[in-house]
């Protein structure tokens, strides 16, 4: 498994304006397609409620990418942060800074 790809996969946990935001990246492989969890708190700036959903993703040239009704990108700022921006249809770009997290802390009830 190729380290470019690899390193992205586990939890992932930051803001993005007045939200957090949690990227899990449950499976990645060698090709640069991954599998993951997308979460985000509710959004006072935004008006918008919690929502979280399953995706697929693709890793290339250092970067994580999720398509949809938004653009995720995420790239490495130092080993266990990653810089994301959000591209929305209107065209509004957001970004956030996210910390790798513990998977298995973030699953307790």
């Amino acid at each position: 498994m190729p380290l470019e790809i690899a390193r992205f996969q586990g939890a992932w946990i930051g803001t993005r304006q007045d939200d957090r935001h949690i990227l899990v990246v449950e499976r990645v492989r060698p090709d640069g397609h991954a599998h993951v969890v997308f979460a985000r708190s509710d959004s006072a700036f935004y008006g918008m409620n919690r929502e979280w959903w399953r995706d697929d993703a693709t890793i290339a040239g250092g970067v994580l990418t999720m398509t949809g009704f938004r653009i995720f990108r995420y790239t490495f700022e130092g080993p266990d942060r990653l810089y994301m921006t959000a591209t929305l249809k209107s065209g509004a770009v957001t970004s956030g800074v996210l910390v790798r997290a513990d998977a298995a802390r973030l699953s307790r009830r």
